[in-house]
């Protein structure tokens, strides 16, 4: 039914952009079932965050399907697929991180559920706390689309020095001579 080419739309090792793609309608999709009703709680100083469980799956899908149109509109001047992958796998790991502990929280004993709970001891409570992970997750994510800057820059700086022969083929300026 389908041919096994390089052209085709399904072949991940010649578009692993599509990963993307197929993760953000997953993600939309999941988010119109209602079959959670978690919140992520956000205490900022003296306000007071929920967000919706749904919401932020929509939030993540459209991150996702974005970055997916992205690369189907520069994929002829990215440089390497090995930094495309290293973009995606590290873009796709760190939002679902982010997703499942964002709203599928682990129970931990003795966390306070109330604003009023909270003490001043908390840095003195045993155990191990997920929201340490939060700011490394975020900076591997940063890195992953750093990864994807550089690719798409590099890239385009290679198309931009390529010049056509007389007979059609490419050969690169020579920059330094």
């Amino acid at each position: 039914m389908f041919r096994s080419t390089n052209h085709s739309i399904f072949n991940l090792k010649a578009r692993p952009y599509n990963l993307l793609g197929i993760a953000g309608l997953m993600t939309g999709l999941m988010s119109f079932l209602p079959i959670h009703q978690e919140t992520l709680e956000i205490n900022l100083r003296d306000t007071y965050l929920v967000i919706a469980a749904p919401s932020i799956c929509r939030i993540f899908a459209v991150v996702l399907l974005f970055l997916w149109s992205l690369y189907l509109v520069s994929d002829h001047l990215m440089l390497s697929r090995k930094l495309s992958w290293f973009h995606i796998v590290g873009t796709l790991l760190c939002l679902v991180f982010l997703f499942f502990f964002s709203i599928y929280k682990p129970d931990v004993p003795e966390v306070p559920m109330r604003y009023y709970a909270f003490t001043g001891s908390e840095s003195q409570r045993p155990g191990f706390n997920i929201s340490n992970l939060y700011i490394p997750v975020v900076l591997i994510l940063l890195l992953a689309q750093l990864f994807f800057s550089i690719n798409l820059t590099m890239g385009s700086i290679k198309v931009l020095f390529q010049k056509k022969t007389s007979d059609g083929q490419e050969s690169n300026i020579n920059l330094v001579k």
